[in-house]
């Protein structure tokens, strides 16, 4: 069971790293809230603002579809909107 969990994380962090080599700025559900920041150049509180929750430690490092989940958030129209606020 651990082989496979870690094959399978191996495998997710691989494509994750060919995504952000090639240059992609398109905000993706698995992206963190530092990342999108750091990669798009949105300022933290407007990314925080648009998903309508409150700015925290813990929340910095989760993956947007988990914050989605937890806050019931559209995550496919938040990521639409965090792209069209990033292309401004």
């Amino acid at each position: 069971m651990f082989a496979v969990r870690t094959i399978h994380r191996y495998e997710t962090w691989k494509q994750h790293d060919e995504f952000l080599k090639s240059g992609n700025k398109t905000i993706q559900d698995w992206m963190s809230v530092n990342m999108i920041v750091n990669r798009s150049g949105i300022p933290k509180e407007l990314v925080y603002n648009e998903l309508g929750i409150k700015e925290s430690f813990t929340n910095d490092r989760k993956h947007l579809s988990k914050l989605c989940e937890e806050n019931k958030i559209n995550c496919t129209q938040a990521i639409a909107n965090l792209n069209r606020i990033a292309r401004k």
